[in-house]
């Protein structure tokens, strides 16, 4: 909300008598001007998944950060919305109340070669460390029917995000390619998975706007972003002739974000809400399979994820902790409704950030 103060209203009496010039030039400059607070004088906005970090600081040039996360989701939303258990093979390899667990760790770097008060471009990049779990009772499938069993993969490096963008005191356009680094997901002879990918495999391009709206005391930001995912035949390849509906070219990811904060001196505590829509293939895969949901229809998920920072005066830097964990390239928090993807149960998201206030 602008916050807008309006200070010097001019007293007088109609009833006095007009004075000389002198009088005239006296109470003009007695009287106090009139003033219109709009804000910081430089306030910046924010990428899609920075919203928690902070407003950047024009004196610093070089912005750091550091996060981790972990998540989990019980069920997943069908494509007629109903809540399910995930499964892994409809059941057959992981069902039985099954889990969907992510652990998330990244570190982000950003330079802004040109930095004004009002306008500055900035190229960074943000390096993701990611562990996938599908958790549960084995199946028939599984070598462990009806014991605890999992598929999982190991913790290390996901993919690394190089961005730009060019930004004014309150609009700005950012695009970045993700440069998939996980590892291809295993199958045994019957070509059964025994565990996970980090990834979908997939190269990505993102393209998207945002805005953080300059008021003292409260934040209102958001952002449109697109990713466009790219073919990867190598791991996917073909199905008698056909490609296969998680390396389809065109396949995409929508995401939308509107969120607002308010200051109470060095903290700030606010929500963002999220839809995050995909194209073509599940919401949510990140190398699970379908775990519970229907291929090459698309799907979305909204959600909602609180966040608390805090920034020690005088000193650009933020600790912060927001109620959500990313997944490969978006951030869930808690679920609210969807279709055809998982149904976040709880995530959390602490970090620092360096370059902040």
């Amino acid at each position: 909300m602008l916050n807008v103060a309006l200070v010097g209203l001019l007293a007088g009496s109609l009833l006095t008598a007009p004075g000389g010039d002198d009088d005239k030039k006296d109470k003009k400059a007695d009287a106090p001007e009139s003033v219109v607070i709009v804000g910081d004088e430089a306030q910046e906005p924010i990428l899609a998944d920075t919203w928690a970090l902070g407003r950047s600081d024009n004196a610093s040039p070089i912005k750091l950060w550091i996060e981790g996360g972990w998540g989990q989701a019980g069920e997943v939303y069908g494509p007629d919305g109903e809540a399910m258990d995930p499964s892994v093979g409809g059941g057959a390899i992981v069902g039985g109340g099954a889990d969907i667990v992510s652990t998330r760790a990244l570190v982000g770097a950003q330079v802004n070669p040109i930095n004004f008060d009002r306008f500055s471009i900035g190229l960074g990049a943000v390096l993701t460390a990611a562990k996938n779990e599908v958790k549960g009772t084995g199946g028939q499938f599984s070598g462990a029917e009806g014991q605890d069993f999992s598929l999982e993969s190991d913790f290390s490096v996901q993919n690394i995000k190089f961005f730009a963008e060019a930004k004014g005191r309150t609009l700005g356009i950012h695009g970045g390619y993700l440069l998939d680094l996980g590892d291809e997901q295993e199958f045994n002879e019957l070509g059964i998975p025994t565990d996970l990918s980090r990834s979908d495999n997939r190269d990505a391009i993102q393209i998207g706007a945002d805005f953080d709206y300059p008021a003292n005391n409260v934040r209102i930001f958001g952002a449109i972003d697109h990713f466009i995912l790219l073919e990867n035949e190598d791991v996917y390849g073909t199905t008698d002739g056909a490609e296969n509906a998680f390396g389809e070219e065109g396949d995409g990811i929508w995401n939308f974000l509107l969120g607002a904060g308010v200051r109470f001196g060095p903290a700030e505590i606010g929500a963002a809400a999220q839809i995050v829509a995909r194209d073509r293939q599940p919401v949510e895969r990140n190398g699970l399979g379908t775990a519970g949901t229907t291929e090459d229809i698309g799907g979305y998920v909204s959600s909602i994820a609180p966040y608390l920072k805090l920034s020690p005066s005088g000193f650009p830097a933020s600790i912060y902790v927001k109620g959500g964990v990313m997944d490969e390239y978006n951030t869930y928090g808690l679920g609210i409704d969807g279709s055809n993807g998982p149904k976040p149960t709880m995530g959390v998201t602490a970090g620092l950030s360096i370059g902040f206030n």
